[in-house]
């Protein structure tokens, strides 16, 4: 700990995560969002909150609250938050679905009315513009986001 510390360097950073981590969820859908900050908010145990919320297998909620927390942590998902103003309202709308929602493409396709194509063609198109800021984007394990 560092004089005039309050807490060591670790909790500060942790803190700083987590307060990151919640400021990225208000962006999920609701039950994601919910989930999340029941955990890491509000600090109710997996298995517990699995009991409240009727869920059989603490697996199950467990594996929906690993997905959610690989979307904040996918470098697309701020990326498309912060590039909300520079794409056609129906671009916008794929990316929201494919990697703020976690939407595969069909679903995507399916939400908005669109064809699967065109969906196809939104998600190639963001990934070569984002690519072009971003070397990193195809070696995250949550970029497969966004296939079929």
């Amino acid at each position: 700990m560092i004089a005039g510390d309050s807490e060591p360097r670790g909790r500060s950073s942790s803190r700083a995560n987590l307060e990151e981590l919640l400021r990225l969820a208000i962006h999920l859908d609701d039950p994601d969002r919910d989930l999340l900050i029941a955990v890491y908010n509000d600090g109710i145990p997996v298995r517990r909150l699995g009991r409240m919320l009727g869920v059989r297998s603490q697996a199950t909620l467990a594996r929906r609250i690993r997905r959610a927390l690989d979307r904040l942590a996918n470098p697309l998902f701020r990326k498309v938050l912060g590039s909300r103003n520079r794409w056609s309202a129906e671009r916008h709308a794929v990316a929201e679905q494919v990697w703020l929602r976690g939407r595969t493409n069909r679903q995507a396709a399916h939400a908005l009315n669109l064809s699967l194509h065109r969906v196809r063609q939104h998600v190639a198109a963001i990934k070569a513009v984002l690519a072009e800021r971003t070397d990193s984007i195809d070696t995250h394990p949550r970029m497969k986001a966004g296939t079929s």
